[in-house]
Formats: C-alpha cells, structure tokens, sequence
C-alpha cells in the first residue's frame, strides 16, 4: 500500500525523505536551470543563508521574467475577464421563461464574470500565478495551493521543487502530493500546537508540518497531516475529489511516465550553458584589457621618479620609447567571442519572446516587420497556452465562481485556448469586424447587390466570426411589429396633415 493512507502510522516525512531521494541528478539540473535564471527558485543551499550564486549573465533572467509575465497578461489581461459563462440550452430555456430576454441573461453572466474577477486579488491570484509561471519556464514544475472556501481569507501559496514531492502515474495523472511547510509552533493551529507541546516543543519552536494527498482507489484524494514526527488525528484528515483538490500541480511539458515535468530552459541547456561560458570569457577579457600596466625600458635614461612627479604640461627629461603601456592584443579574439555570444543571445531571445533580442541591429526596422516577428514568436507558444488554459485557467476560473456563491455558480465556465487565447479578441471586436465587413457592400455595384440575398450573407460572415447572429436579427415577429407601428405613425402624420388643411 503506498505511504499516505494509513490513519494510525507517522509516515509522510519518510515518503518525502524516499521520493527526495528518488529525483537522483535531477536536483543538480535544477540548480544549473535555476543559476542561470532565477537563483531564488531553487538555490543551491538553502541552510546556511548566505547571498546566491549569480550567473555571469542576466539574459536568463530578463528572459524568464518577460515570457512570464508576458504569459499572464495574455491569459489573465487585466481589466476584462478570462473566461465565460456558457449556459446549457436547457438553463437558456429557464431563463427565458422566467422572463428575462436574451439580452438580459448575457448582461446577468457579465455581471457574474465580473465580480469573480474582482475576487481574483483576495486570493493572491495574480501574484502567485507570476511566481507559479517562472517556476514552470525554469523547472517545469510548480504546486499552487489555493484555500478551500471557507478559509478564503487566507493567501493562496507557490511551493518550491524543495518542499514538495510528487509521483504519478503512466498517464500523468497525481498519484501522491507531499509537501513540508516548516512553521514556528505557534503559529499552527490549535489540534497541532497541542500535539507539538505534548512531544516537549515550545511555541517558538520550528518544526515541519508534512501535508499528504494521496488517491485512493476510488479517485478521491485523502489528505493528512503530520508534524514533527507526530501522528495528527481529527481536523487534520480531509477527503476531497479531484474537482475540488485545493493543490494544483502543474508543468510545463510531461514526458509519459514521468513524475516530474520538463521546463523551458531545460530545452534550451545547452544554449544558456554556452552563453553563460562565454559571458564569463567576455568578462575575463575585460578585465584583463582595464588593468593598465606601463612598462619601462631598464636600460633607459629616463628619470620615472621624475616623469611621475612632473605635472601636467611640464618638461622631462627622457625618450618616448622608453616607456610604453601594455597592450593587449587580443581584439580581434574579443570580437569574435562576442560575435557568437550575440547569436546565442538572438537564439534564447527567440525561444523566450524577447523581440529587442530578435529584431535585427539596422537604421530602418519597419513596424510591420517588428509585428510579423511578434506574431511568429507567439505561435510557437500556442501549444503551451492552451495547455495552460486546461489546468491552469480552468480550475481557477471555476473557484473565483464558486467564491460568489450565486446561482450561477455550478456553470461550467468556458476558457478561450489555443490561437484565440493568443488574439483575445472580444465579441465586442469581432462585432466591431464585422460591421466593417459589411460596410464593404456599400462598393458593391447595385446590379451585383441586387443578386445576393443580404441576409444570407451576413449570416455567413457572422458564423466566420464566431458571432451567433440570432443573439441580433430581428426575428419575423419584430419585423412584422416594426412594419406595422410604421404604418400607423404614417397614417396618423397623414391624418395629422389632412386636419390642417382647410
């Protein structure tokens, strides 16, 4: 039976122990990926407290930060939502016949995506979504653990490859979550203070409180808790479905079989290795080309205790070619080392959507050529954003729902993914679009216009739109209520004008 089940045995520090132990040189790997970018994210040690080891290079870190946050402001751009409620026709039908129209049920679903967005900054969604970003492009892992519902006043939390474990299955799905948060004793709550004091721990005492979510054979998740070394009963138990699972493990890319994830800057190692080397090369020439040495001839005659205490403009006696500074002739070599280093710069610029570092070094760079490099850039990223809308966006779009706790709450919301999670072209724009395709018919000679039947063909431009045009045409009925209200507003100006006559 694997570690995490059993309610009577103290077992999660020894299963995060073994599953520690398990990663082998990966830990190693994490590190390198970590130095060249983002030291924080997995420090080489983390006991001692000393400052950290930093890469003689910044690009890895101007590039993991960008592409994050470059991430986060295409899936969650600020000020509309990233997600929408779509209503089963069979809850349309309700609405409806409760009385609201068509246009009242998408004014009630705004109203609700709205709010849910403004729950976003009570969790601490944006900020950890940013931290849970950099660790997916430099590690290809990170855990998010969200409060449940009635502890929402609580943060959510972004844990390090350090404190938390994993295993899974063939499929990639979450068999087992370990994570150890160490805690000062007072700070815990009250059934986990009482049991540290009763093994002799004070209140200003650490310790490590181990958090196991374990899937048992039903699918359901059971989670337990146990600090320093004690088993804890009652509150600390806690069954959950995989719907409801307050951890969210994510990664980047998933090898099958594999229990932990791939990253970015693991794909592109060997470049931010070579680009590293070279950096330091760089750095080493440069220093050695600032230390100004001036040498002198031994056998001259000039005076140097005199030269150095002449002033300036003054007469010495002496030959120019009896003192000379040190040149070094290594030019032509620092070129060429930073040539290459450009083109490394150029490759990770391109993987990690950096257009300063893509765009090519010339007097005229047109705007269309900076768009079509953006636009390139972006595509290769498709995969990655609809992925992320599947694990990532979903989940969190239906817990800012579920905070409102309105009627509309148990609507599955629907996530834009893929290419149109790139564009997040609204509705409202793509009505916009469509307007102005139809704006086109107004070059249309009459004798054409007069063949197409209009109405067809806006139905069609809309459907290339994605607009559902009945949500705006008129149906027969309102087109019948228009007709006739202005036939009656014809026939009372006309009654109105055979009155005034004489």
């Amino acid at each position: 039976m694997i570690k995490g089940l059993s309610q009577t045995e103290c077992e999660l520090k020894v299963a995060f122990d073994d599953n520690v132990n398990k990663r082998g040189t990966q830990e190693q790997n994490w590190e390198d990926y970590a130095g060249w970018t983002l030291p924080y994210l997995y420090p080489e040690d983390t006991s001692t407290g000393t400052e950290m080891q930093h890469d003689y290079q910044a690009l890895g870190a101007q590039a993991v930060n960008h592409l994050a946050n470059k991430i986060v402001m295409t899936l969650f751009a600020p000020g509309r939502p990233f997600f929408r409620l779509e209503l089963t026709p069979e809850q349309q039908a309700g609405l409806l016949a409760a009385g609201l129209t068509a246009a009242d049920v998408e004014v009630l679903t705004g109203r609700v995506e709205r709010e849910s967005m403004r729950n976003m900054e009570k969790v601490n969604l944006r900020t950890s979504v940013i931290g849970a970003l950099k660790n997916l492009i430099v590690l290809g892992n990170t855990l998010i653990f969200f409060p449940p519902k009635d502890k929402m006043q609580q943060k959510s939390q972004i844990y390090s490859l350090r404190d938390y474990t994993i295993r899974r299955d063939l499929g990639g799905n979450v068999l087992q979550i370990i994570t150890r948060d160490r805690r000062v004793v007072s700070t815990l709550p009250e059934d986990l203070q009482a049991a540290c004091k009763f093994k002799g721990h004070k209140d200003d005492d650490k310790v490590d409180l181990f958090t196991g979510v374990t899937r048992q054979n039903d699918g359901k998740f059971f989670v337990k808790q146990e600090v320093a070394d004690i088993q804890i009963v009652g509150e600390s138990y806690g069954l959950y479905t995989e719907r409801d699972l307050p951890w969210m493990a994510l990664t980047w890319n998933l090898v099958r079989g594999e229990d932990y994830g791939v990253g970015l800057v693991e794909e592109y190692a060997g470049d931010f290795s070579v680009y590293s080397q070279l950096s330091e090369s760089v750095l080493n020439l440069a220093a050695i080309a600032s230390d100004i040495k001036i040498l002198v001839n031994p056998a001259s005659q000039t005076d140097i205790d005199a030269l150095n205490e002449s002033e300036s403009g003054t007469f010495v006696h002496g030959l120019p070619d009896d003192v000379q500074y040190l040149q070094l002739e290594k030019m032509q070599d620092f070129q060429f080392v930073q040539g290459i280093l450009d083109v490394y710069g150029r490759r990770l610029g391109s993987a990690f959507l950096l257009n300063t570092q893509v765009t090519r070094d010339a007097e005229r760079v047109t705007a269309e050529e900076i768009r079509l490099q953006a636009n390139e850039l972006e595509s290769s990223l498709g995969g990655v954003y609809s992925r992320l809308a599947e694990e990532m966006q979903q989940p969190l779009a239906r817990l800012l729902i579920e905070m409102l706790e309105s009627d509309l709450s148990e609507i599955e919301p629907v996530i834009l993914t893929g290419v149109e999670s790139l564009s997040r072209n609204s509705e409202h724009e793509q009505m916009m679009l469509l307007l102005n395709d139809l704006t086109i018919l107004n070059n249309v000679p009459e004798m054409a216009l007069g063949e197409l039947n209009i109405t067809e063909l806006t139905r069609i431009l809309a459907a290339n739109r994605g607009i559902e045009m009945d949500k705006i045409l008129k149906t027969d009925q309102q087109k019948q209520a228009e007709q006739q209200a202005a036939m009656q507003q014809q026939e009372q100006m006309m009654a109105m004008e055979q009155a005034q006559q004489p």
